[in-house]
């Protein structure tokens, strides 16, 4: 029996504002999750969790796809953010995402973990700031090679 190629796999993905400036305020936040998961649709992928803070945004990803290049998806979905952001919220011109992003591939067992870890972002950053945060990511994913 043939089965074909099946592909499933899993990236959480952290980026923030230009300058790390507080601009997704709780008034944006809920509309640019809507937006993320709207946009995300496809057979290729889909955003299995979406959260953040002012300053930055989680995103656990699921790829369905052989072909799919996670920074070309980093690359378009921060462009058309940056657009929806500038016009449809109305920042006109003042939002911009800093460049770069940190991503790690999650395993399977891990997802339902990293999903609540994105759904605690107030939670986390009552104790950590970004960098912080980013720095226990860097060596919980050294622990794992």
């Amino acid at each position: 029996m043939y089965v074909g190629n099946y592909t499933a796999l899993y990236y959480h993905i952290v980026f923030s504002t230009k300058g790390r400036k507080p601009l997704l305020t709780p008034n944006v936040q809920p509309r640019l999750y809507a937006y993320l998961q709207h946009c995300s649709k496809s057979k290729s992928h889909s955003i299995i969790k979406v959260n953040g803070m002012s300053d930055h945004i989680h995103i656990l990803l699921i790829a369905y796809s052989g072909d799919f290049v996670i920074s070309n998806f980093v690359r378009e979905i921060k462009k058309s953010t940056n657009k929806f952001l500038n016009t449809a919220m109305g920042m006109n011109g003042s939002f911009a995402w800093q460049d770069g992003y940190f991503v790690s591939t999650v395993s399977k067992r891990d997802v339902a973990a990293i999903c609540r870890y994105i759904e605690m972002q107030q939670e986390h950053h009552r104790k950590f700031d970004i960098a912080q945060e980013l720095e226990l990511i860097f060596r919980l994913n050294e622990d794992e090679l």
